[in-house]
């Protein structure tokens, strides 16, 4: 029994630390949407045509990524990442620094988050006559997506409605997913009672 005792002592050990270190809520039950970015006939006034990018985001998660091309910096201007409602409601995302090249990236937490019927993000420049805190007028690229649902089965098969707001104590977009965390749990599980199981059956030959 001592034999066997030290490595079933081991894998129970392994069980409780995968298990403490799976997050204790469920709360961020949403698939991360990826919407193409570029310049919109009716939305976007300024900027490069050809200008283009990519948005990462979850609301059940509460991140944004963010990334960009063909937009160089100059100077007295910067951008920004805004989420746009079909009845005009912004939210502001964040900065979005770009190089001589026209490349950036925002990755960042999702905060002020209170309603989740946006259903477009857009990519403004910012100048000194533009009112702080509301979206400049300047509108560069922008990209449309479908707003989510209660259900996952209801609307985009993506994001999913979260029932609380975000769970923003973690980086965005980081950190092993729950699937795998439960998935390694339950493998170790599975070897723990298999040892048991043969030590059992070696007692009773």
């Amino acid at each position: 029994m001592r034999t066997l005792a030290m490595p079933v002592a081991v894998v129970l050990a392994l069980v409780a630390a995968i298990v403490a270190g799976m997050p204790g809520t469920a709360s961020a039950n949403g698939v991360p949407q990826l919407v193409k970015l570029e310049y919109l006939p009716g939305v976007s006034n300024w900027g490069p045509e050809d200008a283009e990018g990519l948005l990462e985001f979850s609301f059940a998660e509460g991140y944004v990524i963010v990334d960009v091309k063909n937009l160089p910096s100059t100077e007295g201007r910067t951008f920004e990442g805004w989420l746009r409602s079909g009845d005009g409601a912004t939210l502001y995302v964040g900065e979005i620094p770009t190089d001589g090249s026209g490349i950036g990236r925002l990755n960042t937490k999702l905060t002020g988050l209170t309603r989740f019927d946006y259903t477009q993000f857009v990519v403004a420049a910012r100048t000194e006559s533009d009112e702080p805190g509301t979206l400049p007028g300047q509108l560069s690229i922008a990209g449309n997506f479908t707003v989510i649902g209660e259900d996952p089965t209801d609307g985009d098969p993506g994001d999913t409605n979260p029932q609380v707001l975000p769970d923003t104590g973690e980086a965005p977009g980081g950190g092993v997913s729950r699937a795998f965390m439960a998935m390694m749990a339950m493998s170790v599980t599975g070897l723990a009672l298999v040892m048991l199981s043969q030590y059992r059956k070696r007692r009773r030959e």
